[in-house]
């Protein structure tokens, strides 16, 4: 799946600090509600909503703890913080940060990948 591979970090993506395509795989496994919304941030024209970024959300909190019963990213990341005392290095980024790294990872998904086999890509320009 394309989006999954930008996703979780690329050549022109950044990744998740401490978390590889390993660990989010193995997140895959237990989380298989995210099926759908990688595929369809696969596809071109990339659309998403408020639903898809939750579903990213709760994908990258289980990510870095599986035990959370945190509902959004900001609020897992104060717990593995200041509960948990997790060095600052080590937790998940927050819900700003999440949504253009959303948007970079289907960007190059659906846009740049997306459309490699067409003669003429119909490409928007990335500051869209």
């Amino acid at each position: 799946m394309p989006f999954f591979h930008a996703f979780t970090g690329c050549d022109v993506v950044s990744a998740f600090r401490g978390k590889g395509k390993q660990s989010a795989w193995h997140t895959w496994d237990v989380f298989d509600e995210v099926s759908s919304t990688f595929s369809k941030l696969s596809q071109s024209p990339v659309t998403f909503d408020d639903r898809d970024l939750h579903i990213l959300g709760n994908f990258v909190i289980t990510m870095y703890d599986r035990s959370s019963a945190a509902s959004s990213v900001n609020e897992a990341r104060l717990d593995l913080f200041a509960r948990k005392q997790r060095f600052y290095l080590s937790i998940l980024p927050t819900q700003a940060y999440l949504k253009e790294h959303v948007r970079r990872a289907a960007y190059q998904a659906g846009m740049i990948w997306g459309q490699a086999l067409e003669p003429q890509p119909d490409i928007q320009n990335p500051q869209e």
